[in-house]
């Protein structure tokens, strides 16, 4: 069902896409899907295909799909066994088997801080590959730069590889590495994303409340790569 511009509100959202909460504002067009354009269902089968404001979707290699879609789940920390608030989310879902599907969330440059910084979200998937779980593969930040008349790709760094996700859903944090925020804070590049890979399997995922930026004060840290699923992120003001 086509709409031109939706405005979703979960509970703690701006409506405004262009803006974050105050108490919260990060880094990303769009992070929390206050905003979705365009169709609500779409099917992608090869290369790079925009998703809503702020976000796009990678398919590869041609003759494998993704179907992706706006829909609502409601987070949960299994840690403490507490229902948290309904929010809407990015569901990809594969009909084969992909080399990779990488999921785009752009980043504003303007907002990029050099300053302590975590990704925080909240995932929940299955694999449909036999004899397998759900895994992200590398959690990364892409830069596209124009160099003679052409597009390329600048891999800023890693944030998080190997992140396992499964059908129960939950919170995870990770702080950005030292060289990653270097790379962001370097020149003046127009185009960045965050960027969830997923390889060689097929797969449901959902990924929502997605959050990166400045480490706020009082809130804890942890080591880049770990899961912090004692983190409640649907309460706006323990978010970071």
């Amino acid at each position: 069902m086509p709409a031109a511009v939706v405005e979703v509100q979960p509970a703690t959202a701006s409506a405004d896409p262009a803006k974050d909460e105050p108490a919260n504002a990060g880094w990303l067009i769009n992070g929390r899907l206050t905003s979705w354009t365009g169709s609500f269902t779409k099917r992608i089968e090869k290369g790079r295909s925009p998703i809503t404001n702020g976000w796009a979707a990678l398919v590869k290699p041609a003759g494998s799909a993704a179907i992706i879609s706006l829909t609502s789940i409601v987070t949960r920390d299994p840690g403490k066994g507490e229902v948290s608030d309904l929010r809407y989310a990015i569901s990809c879902a594969t009909t084969d088997l992909p080399r990779f599907v990488r999921i785009e969330a752009e980043i504003d440059p303007g907002r990029i801080k050099p300053l302590d910084a975590c990704l925080q979200f909240y995932a929940r998937g299955d694999s449909k590959t036999v004899g397998t779980y759900l895994k992200v593969n590398r959690i990364f930040v892409l830069a596209r730069v124009e160099n003679q008349g052409k597009t390329e790709d600048v891999d800023f760094g890693e944030i998080a590889k190997n992140v396992h996700v499964d059908a129960v859903g939950r919170n995870y944090k990770f702080d950005l590495r030292p060289k990653v925020l270097d790379a962001m804070n370097a020149g003046t590049v127009k185009h960045i994303c965050v960027v969830f890979e997923i390889a060689a399997q097929e797969f449901d995922f959902s990924l929502s409340d997605v959050f990166l930026g400045s480490n706020p004060i009082g809130c804890s840290r942890s080591r880049a790569g770990t899961v912090r699923s004692k983190t409640r992120i649907s309460k706006p003001r323990r978010r970071c």
